[in-house]
């Protein structure tokens, strides 16, 4: 029979084998490049801008309203005797970058007459970084604070109004916009803030997931993030796992987040599949929630939940509209990634650029 010492000798060289080739085929190990996506036309004319956060560049693109009746773009008041246009400020949700469909909202608010500025977070898209893909909310919550920052000091070399600013998020993304919100509540630059399908509970969030993935899933994603934790500890490089895809695949969030990636106007993704930090990924989740709806926050806020919702659920949307007499509350008959299809968010940018309007007393 075999002795002891050699079942520990084996079993340590099957699971070191693990570590460094992880059996799950959906697992992809090693680091990435930043995506060289800088300077490429996304749908419309886009400036490639650089800002710093926390000493790191992050890439973003500005978009530009066009003069009626020109191809010229507003630039400074001097010009033309006009103000240069309020600015949005925009990025996306959980473990996504701002190439993944944000084109279809900001094209809308271009043509009404709005500036944006679209980030990526540090890690993500062309912004720099390691390790890539690295969902951390504080990290984020800085990087929003950062590119404000940037915008509002006339870091765009008077191209927009500094003193005219919307922030606008979603998903994860949605729950920044009112943590940066309350934190800025004395900034009388911001004047309004869309939050749309908002993340307001790690531990909803996470529960759903769960129920979504089902236990072998579920397991699947813990021996991801253990494999990582692992290799980590050793010095290797990280492992990343797909987070959105069907029960078989194993991904963070599963079924419905299908709609987003198979949609006809689907924009072109940095990545074939949007992937993230094992580890990392579900962790995120779980991290203390940084907004609480009885906080004041600037402006006005325009909050959007879907009440199919099971990722940022409903009643959460409704209490903490609840608690900003300024807001306003907008349902609509969809799920988390249903909000996202052309159906849906050509309509809800219309009425979202409305709302901005109204804010920069447009």
């Amino acid at each position: 029979s075999s002795s002891p010492i050699g079942l520990l000798v084996v079993a340590t060289a099957l699971v070191a084998a693990a570590i460094v080739y992880p059996l799950d085929s959906k697992v992809v190990v090693g680091d990435f490049e930043p995506e060289e996506y800088a300077g490429k036309d996304a749908g419309r004319a886009a400036e490639d801008h650089y800002f710093i956060s926390n000493g790191v560049r992050c890439h973003a693109w500005l978009y530009l309203p066009e003069e009626k009746g020109t191809a010229k773009t507003k630039k400074s008041e001097d010009q033309d005797g006009k103000p240069p246009p309020p600015v949005v400020v925009m990025a996306h949700g959980f473990g996504a970058q701002k190439d993944f469909g944000l084109e279809r909202y900001a094209s809308v608010f271009v043509d009404r007459g709005l500036a944006v500025f679209m980030f990526d977070y540090r890690t993500f898209g062309a912004s720099e970084g390691t390790p890539r893909n690295n969902v951390a909310p504080n990290m984020h919550v800085e990087d929003w604070n950062a590119a404000i920052d940037h915008v509002a000091s006339g870091g765009l070399n008077g191209k927009v109004d500094p003193k005219r600013i919307g922030l606008w998020g979603t998903s994860f993304a949605g729950g920044h916009v009112l943590t940066v919100g309350s934190m800025r509540r004395n900034d009388t630059r911001i004047a309004g803030i869309v939050s749309q399908v908002p993340h307001l509970s790690g531990k909803r969030a996470s529960l759903n997931g769960v129920k979504q993935r089902g236990v072998l899933g579920t397991l699947r994603l813990a021996a991801a993030a253990l494999t990582d934790a692992a290799r980590s500890l050793v010095g290797l490089s990280p492992v990343s796992v797909q987070i959105i895809g069907t029960r078989k695949d194993g991904g963070v969030r599963n079924g419905a987040g299908q709609i987003l990636l198979e949609a006809p106007e689907a924009p072109a993704w940095g990545l074939a599949e949007p992937h993230a930090g094992a580890r990392r990924a579900e962790g995120a989740l779980l991290q203390p929630d940084r907004h609480h709806p009885e906080r004041p926050i600037r402006g006005t806020s325009d909050d959007l939940g879907g009440e199919k919702d099971d990722l940022c659920p409903p009643d959460l949307v409704q209490r903490a509209a609840s608690y900003l007499p300024q807001s306003r509350l907008v349902m609509r008959d969809a799920t988390h990634f249903e909000i996202y299809e052309p159906a849906n968010s050509k309509p809800l940018a219309g009425e979202m650029a409305s709302f901005f309007e109204e804010c920069f007393y447009i």
